[in-house]
C-alpha cells in the first residue's frame, strides 16, 4: 500500500535497534510481505547511524533487498536534542548535532524530518514559555538554511506541554515563515489536549502542566484545524484521551472520519506515518496495514 491521503505512507517498523541482523531482516520482510513499501527513519535508527555510520549502508541494503526504502524521519529527542534547550554551553553542540542529523537524513533520501521542540517541564517563574520559544527560533535559524540546501523540511510536532502545544508552534512559524519549516501533526497528542478535559484528574496533560507549575490547563479542541495550512507530515495513532498509548487508529476515541476529511485538505502534506511499531507496541504488521486500508476508505 503506497499512498494514503495522496502522500507516502510509512510506519515505525524500525523502532528499536536490532543488533541481530536476522531479527531486523525478519521484521522488514514481514512489512514488505504485508504490503508496506516505506519505512520510517526512526530516531533510534538515526542514533544507531550516529554511533556507527557503517550501519547506514547495512540498513539500506536490507531495505533494498525487501523492496523497501526510508520515507519520513524522526530526529533524536530529549533535553540536549531540543532546539528549546536553554543551556548556552550546549548551543553549539546542539546545532552541530542537528545539522549532522539533517546530513544523515539526506543520505537516506528522506525529505521530511520531525523534531520535538520545547519539551522541558519547568515552572514559568524559572523559565517562561517565551524564553524557550526564543531559543528554539534561534537554533532553528541556524539549521534551516542547511535543510533548504538539502531539500529537507523540518517539521515541529504538537505535543501537550505548555511550551509545545499548537499555539506555540504557530508562534514559531510566524517568526520563521520559510517553507523549510513545517508542522508534524500528531493525532494522539491532539486527542490528549482535547479529550483530557473530560477526565482532567487522570490526564497526562494535567499532570505535566501541574508538574511545570501551571495550574490552569489550556485545553485545545482545534489542533488539526489550526495546524492544517502548515502540516507536512503526520503521526497517526490513537488513545482514549488520558495517556499517550500509541494504539493503532480505531483503538481509542479519536474521530478518524473528521481527521481524514481535514488531512485530505492539507495543502503541504508530504508523508503520513502510522506511528505504531510492531516491535515496540506489540502490534502485527498485518493489523497495521489493515488499519491503513480502513483509514483510506473513510
Amino acid at each position: 500500500m503506497d499512498t494514503l491521503f495522496n502522500a507516502p505512507l510509512t510506519f515505525g517498523t524500525g523502532e528499536g535497534i536490532f543488533p541481530d541482523s536476522r531479527a531486523r531482516r525478519f521484521l522488514f520482510r514481514e512489512a514488505a510481505f504485508n504490503g508496506m513499501q516505506h519505512i520510517v527513519l526512526t530516531e533510534s535508527i538515526v542514533r544507531a547511524f550516529l554511533q556507527d555510520i557503517n550501519k547506514l549502508d547495512i540498513y539500506k541494503k536490507d531495505l533494498a533487498d525487501m523492496g523497501l526504502d526510508f520515507v519520513d524521519a524522526h530526529a533524536p529527542y530529549g533535553h540536549l536534542w531540543d532546539p528549546g534547550c536553554l543551556e548556552p554551553e550546549y548551543q553549539r553542540v546542539l546545532v552541530a548535532n542537528l545539522r549532522h542529523v539533517l546530513e544523515l537524513t539526506a543520505l537516506c533520501g528522506v525529505k521530511t524530518i520531525t523534531v520535538h521542540i520545547c519539551s522541558a517541564n519547568v515552572p514559568p517563574e524559572v523559565h517562561p514559555v517565551e524564553e524557550y520559544l526564543e531559543h528554539a527560533v534561534k537554533v532553528l535559524r541556524q539549521i534551516l538554511p542547511l535543510a533548504e540546501e538539502l531539500g529537507i523540511i523540518v517539521c515541529i510536532e504538537n505535543i501537550w506541554r505548555p511550551t509545545n502545544y499548537v499555539d506555540q508552534l504557530l508562534e514559531i512559524k510566524r517568526q520563521l515563515p520559510t517553507d523549510a519549516l513545517g508542522f508534524c501533526y500528531d493525532s494522539g497528542h491532539a486527542n490528549l489536549t482535547a479529550k483530557g478535559m473530560l477526565d482532567p484528574e487522570n490526564s497526562c496533560v494535567t499532570r505535566d502542566w501541574n508538574k511545570a507549575g501551571y495550574h490552569d490547563v489550556k485545553w485545545e479542541t482545534k489542533t488539526l484545524e489550526k495546524m492544517l495550512p502548515y502540516i507536512v507530515n503526520c503521526h497517526l495513532h490513537d488513545n482514549h484521551g488520558s495517556r499517550d498509548e500509541h494504539n493503532p487508529p480505531f483503538d481509542g476515541n479519536i474521530d478518524w472520519a473528521h481527521v481524514a476529511f481535514l488531512l485530505r485538505k492539507a495543502p503541504r502534506l508530504a508523508a503520513v506515518q502510522i506511528e505504531v511499531s510492531p516491535a515496540h507496541h506489540d502490534v502485527s504488521c498485518e493489523h497495521i496495514i489493515n488499519t491503513c486500508k480502513k483509514l483510506s476508505e473513510l
